[in-house]
């Protein structure tokens, strides 16, 4: 495997931290029961378990990420709660 240049993982890390910030920013928005609100900051609306983004989306995506040692912040019980809400409403 090839070394990554000094500058290319500055560059890196000055374009992930943006990206993590909103991150956490979205995280912060996952509901009690494990689902997203369709509007930031409305909880109380309960919505349909989307196939292409909202719980589902974000399960997939949080996946990766946390695959491939990004954002190790993202903490196992987003994900697990987000799994449980598409499995109990989705289907």
């Amino acid at each position: 495997m090839q070394d990554i240049p000094p500058i290319a993982g500055l560059q890196k890390v000055a374009t992930l931290k943006p990206l993590a910030e909103v991150l956490e920013g979205l995280l912060d928005e996952q509901c009690v029961d494990g689902n997203w609100p369709v509007r930031l900051g409305d909880h109380e609306k309960k919505e349909l378990v989307q196939f292409c983004h909202g719980v589902t989306g974000f399960v997939f995506s949080l996946g990766a990420l946390k695959n491939k040692g990004l954002f190790p912040g993202v903490k196992g019980d987003v994900i697990e709660r987000g799994r449980k809400v598409i499995w109990e409403r989705a289907f």
